[in-house]
C-alpha cells in the first residue's frame, strides 16, 4: 500500500461514526509531498491510502464508511520531509 513506504514521522487523527456516511479528507495546503492514509479500528490495519490525486502533492481520499472508528495519518512522501500540514476532512450524507 502506499502508506507502507512512507518514512517520515506521521501524525494521525480519529474520527467516530455513529452512521453510516460519506467521508471527503484531503491534505491539500500542505507545505510538502504528503500520503494521506486511512486505518479501521483494528489499527494499523490500512484499507484506503492515496499520494497525489488531491493534486500538488496532497493525498485525497472519499469514502463511504461504515459506523466505526478511523484513523486518518497523514505523512510524507520523502524520507525526512515535514512541515506544516492541513487535513480537512468533509462528512456527509452517504449517497441515495
Amino acid at each position: 500500500t502506499c502508506g507502507a513506504s512512507a518514512m517520515s514521522k506521521d501524525v494521525a487523527f480519529s474520527l467516530t461514526l455513529t452512521t453510516s456516511r460519506r467521508v471527503i479528507a484531503s491534505t491539500a495546503g500542505t507545505a510538502y509531498d504528503s500520503i494521506l492514509s486511512l486505518h479501521n479500528g483494528r489499527c494499523p490495519a490500512e484499507f484506503a491510502c492515496d499520494d497525489d490525486t488531491g493534486g500538488g502533492g496532497a493525498g485525497s481520499i472519499d469514502r463511504v464508511l461504515e459506523p466505526g472508528t478511523y484513523f486518518f495519518v497523514i505523512d510524507a512522501f520523502r524520507a525526512g520531509e515535514s512541515g506544516d500540514y492541513l487535513l480537512e476532512v468533509v462528512v456527509q450524507d452517504p449517497p441515495a
